[in-house]
């Protein structure tokens, strides 16, 4: 049989492939008979740009669906006035866009906005404005819950829920930024929200790398603050990434006490068997300073480049 098959084959390799191609994106049947479609805020312009080549569309379409989506607010496939009505039907077959549901918001006197943010599964978190600082500032989520139970931080006595995706990350900003009528300014991000974001280092990193795609928001890496307890696995992870593209990394210390931490929890644990976050900064390869007199809460922020494997 397989001799038989042989002398056939290589005229129906690229059928094969191109079928190949097509069984990533067909949609697939869900929990209780339902159709899910992929979620197309999930990937970067390169990984889009692939999957329009299975949909047989050329891959320049990438780039204004992203601006469609990040520059102009639009979800809706049949309002992307710019490609063909063909393709936008496929589209639609092949792909969601999910919008968080905006449950609350509180605009407060000083121009602060905060939102509270639904996702499809239910879960919740909270993102915000923050005006003049002097930049605009958008305050993000990267976890719904938090692991490191730091004793001065509501979140973390809720524990770990689950990790937000990059496409959930990225959508806090990409809805901000339409709803304040942002999306043409320049704006800073601060990973300040609910959720430690290196412990979901590679969703955060993937979430920037979306939010600096030149296509759509192009939020310049050094627009981004990372705010960590000191989570030194990513932080090396992130040192050997820098070392290698030769860019820097700062850690700001703003304290260096653990009075604010349970004695058994991650932070303190991370911490101790560290010596402190001289070692942390070490281990990082990173600039570090420290504020004169260590205050309860100590924190460490990270203005750090996107990571690309």
């Amino acid at each position: 049989m397989v001799k038989e098959f042989s002398g056939d084959i290589d005229h129906i390799t690229p059928a094969i492939h191109a079928a190949m191609a097509r069984i990533r994106l067909v949609p697939s049947t869900g929990p209780h008979g339902m159709t899910t479609h992929a979620v197309l805020t999930e990937l970067e312009p390169e990984a889009l740009a692939s999957a329009l080549a299975a949909l047989d569309a050329p891959a320049f379409h990438a780039r204004q669906i992203y601006q469609w989506i990040y520059r102009r607010g639009v979800t809706d496939f049949a309002r992307m006035t710019d490609l063909s009505g063909d393709l936008r039907a496929r589209l639609d077959d092949t792909f969601t866009i999910p919008t968080p549901d905006v449950v609350a918001r509180h605009d407060s006197t000083d121009g602060t906005v905060k939102f509270q943010l639904r996702f499809d599964d239910g879960r919740e978190v909270e993102t915000v404005f923050i005006p003049d600082t002097p930049a605009m500032t958008f305050c993000v989520s990267t976890q719904v819950g938090c692991a490191m139970q730091c004793g001065f931080c509501l979140t973390g006595r809720m524990g770990l829920l689950r990790n937000l995706t990059a496409g959930e990350i990225a959508a806090q900003v990409r809805l901000m930024a339409h709803a304040l009528d942002l999306a043409g300014r320049r704006f800073n991000i601060v990973l300040m929200g609910m959720g430690e974001p290196l412990h979901n280092y590679d969703a955060t990193m993937k979430a920037l790398r979306i939010l600096a795609a030149d296509c759509g928001l192009a939020v310049h890496p050094r627009r981004v603050t990372l705010s960590t307890v000191g989570v030194l696995p990513a932080l090396e992870r992130r040192s050997r990434c820098t070392r290698r593209r030769k860019r820097s990394a700062t850690v700001s210390c703003r304290s260096t006490g653990l009075m604010a931490w349970p004695i058994s929890s991650p932070p303190a644990a991370a911490f101790r068997r560290s010596g402190g976050i001289g070692s942390l900064s070490s281990t990082s390869c990173c600039k570090a300073s420290t504020t004169a007199s260590p205050t309860p809460g100590g924190w460490a922020g990270c203005c750090m480049e996107s990571d690309r494997k």
